[in-house]
């Protein structure tokens, strides 16, 4: 008899699946820097988000190969400036230009064998490149709320901390910048080929009928925490931006009525299974009208472009983060030089004070007094 087949472990239990987990973030990484470097006066957004996903699919080319693993784009880039919250990620015949002092929102995720690491990043656009000039006002605000926010949450993800403890920080930190964070934002638990896991925190505690369970961390969670904070009432409006990113969701079946539809359908499966894609990237000949009828009955999920108040700004960081049995891994989530923001607000709440001196870095194991610990018990 053949011996039973052994079952691969697919959590971060298994130093191989976190060194995927690694290695996308450090694509997704990478792959930001490379497009904040391209932000600048008259950068046609398209052509950028095209340069981002290009990087990501050449990098990942570069890795595992011949081994067949699926990997590349698990978020296709998206570029959101000033009001806009995020998902602008257009058509290929779309002309919109960054200008000078945009605050352009950068995101993306990258995917090794369906072990994803996202990302986003909030850079002021400059006539040849990123910003580095001194900011004030209600840029200078949001982008604090989003920073500070990230940085406790960053620390308060260890195992046993309450999911609601997050929702309040949020919501307090946002305070101490007079902003708030955008309603209907989500962090959420990541699975393998999946962005929407069981496990959701809600950045500021539901005003409609959204709600989530809460729930307890614990060692072998993985997490996308998605600080997108308002200097306006952060409530979204839709102005009717065509949606061009999209998610299949396999579980929903229906039989199509359109040939278009149908095309579009097939070509989804083939290409994007699991993870959201954008339509650029699908027949243009059919997907125009075959999209509408695979979205309005469920086969896809549309992420939709929304918007704050005209005049108003949204700060977007997004990072991803591992729970070790020894503590939090950060695979995600490039430096900001926070020093440039110059708010007129800071945060005072002693609690999330006395968090910030604390270290958001995993404990590293003392291997040398377990050897001599060893070494002892052997001459015993």
């Amino acid at each position: 008899m053949s011996e039973a087949k052994e079952e691969v472990v697919t959590d971060i239990t298994n130093p191989d699946v976190v060194e995927k987990y690694r290695i996308a973030g450090e694509i997704a990484n990478n792959c930001i820097l490379h497009v904040a470097a391209l932000c600048c006066t008259g950068a046609r957004i398209v052509s950028l988000c095209d340069a981002g996903d290009q990087f990501i699919q050449d990098a990942c080319g570069k890795i595992f190969k011949g081994k067949g693993v699926e990997k590349g784009v698990a978020f296709p880039v998206c570029i959101s400036v000033n009001n806009t919250m995020g998902h602008f990620s257009p058509l290929a015949d779309d002309q919109t230009c960054l200008a000078e002092g945009d605050f352009a929102k950068i995101d993306l995720g990258v995917h090794i064998d369906g072990y994803v690491a996202v990302t986003a990043h909030t850079i002021l656009v400059g006539e040849k490149g990123p910003s580095t000039e001194e900011i004030a006002g209600r840029k200078a605000d949001a982008m604090n709320a989003a920073y500070w926010a990230a940085e406790c949450a960053i620390r308060m993800m260890k195992n046993g901390q309450k999911s609601e403890e997050i929702t309040k920080m949020s919501q307090e930190v946002a305070e101490a910048f007079n902003c708030k964070p955008v309603s209907g934002v989500l962090s959420h638990q990541l699975d393998r080929f999946n962005l929407d896991g069981k496990k959701q925190v809600l950045m500021v505690f539901a005003q409609t009928d959204q709600a989530v369970e809460n729930f307890v961390f614990e060692p072998k969670d993985v997490f996308a925490f998605d600080m997108v904070m308002s200097s306006g009432e952060g409530k979204p409006r839709d102005e009717r931006t065509r949606t061009t990113v999209y998610n299949r969701r396999p579980e929903t079946t229906y039989q199509l009525k359109i040939k278009s539809s149908r095309q579009v359908l097939s070509e989804i499966n083939q290409k994007f299974p699991n993870l959201p894609f954008t339509l650029r990237n699908l027949n243009q000949k059919t997907v125009k009208f075959g999209i509408n009828e695979c979205r309005d009955h469920g086969l896809v999920e549309p992420y939709p472009v929304l918007y704050e108040k005209a005049g108003e700004i949204i700060a977007h960081i997004k990072f991803t983060a591992l729970l070790t049995a020894n503590g939090t891994v950060k695979i995600s989530g490039v430096p900001i030089n926070i020093d440039q923001y110059k708010s007129e607000f800071k945060l005072t709440d002693e609690k999330y004070l006395a968090l910030l001196q604390t270290s958001s870095k995993k404990k590293r194991r003392n291997n040398k007094k377990k050897k001599a610990a060893a070494t002892s018990e052997e001459k015993e």
